[in-house]
């Protein structure tokens, strides 16, 4: 969905909430961890992490991120509608995806070149999701989440 303006948390709300998609790499936790712990608690955006290359376990990420916020935090699942105000960890070698109004998980036959998961699920919200799409990267010197960002972009 192409927008002329910026959105507007207050006056677009009505259409939805936004949601803001985190794309990292391994080590990425740390830094999460400092922007969920400036977040005003009356925040309205959904959130969703998803670390590549992740070495912790997805118990310990909900955990750690629980820690420094007053939002709820959870292991996203399959079939999963997304709330407002709420965090949703991805499992590790797990592909997520936005679809018909819900996250969808794909485990099968991830195999390492096909990957690009940052990009699977920005492009899937910036197609379907329609409160609004946030997407950050926090990356080392892989290219996954560039071309989902230049989807949420249009």
């Amino acid at each position: 969905m192409k927008r002329d303006k910026p959105f507007d948390f207050k006056k677009d709300g009505s259409k939805g909430f936004p949601v803001v998609a985190i794309g990292a790499s391994a080590g990425g936790s740390d830094a999460m961890c400092e922007v969920l712990a400036s977040l005003a608690p009356e925040t309205r955006a959904a959130y969703i992490y998803l670390q590549h290359g992740q070495k912790e376990d997805v118990a310990e990420l909900v955990s750690r991120f629980a820690a420094v916020t007053g939002m709820p935090v959870k292991e996203a699942k399959d079939e999963e509608v997304v709330l407002p105000a709420y965090m949703y960890v991805v499992p590790p070698e797990t592909e997520m995806v936005f679809s018909d109004g819900r996250l969808r998980v794909n485990r099968q036959g991830l195999r390492q070149r096909e990957r690009r998961l940052v990009d699977k699920l920005f492009a899937s919200l910036a197609k379907s999701w329609m409160g609004g799409v946030i997407g950050i990267v926090l990356s080392g010197d892989g290219e996954d989440g560039a071309g989902g960002l230049k989807a949420i972009k249009i």
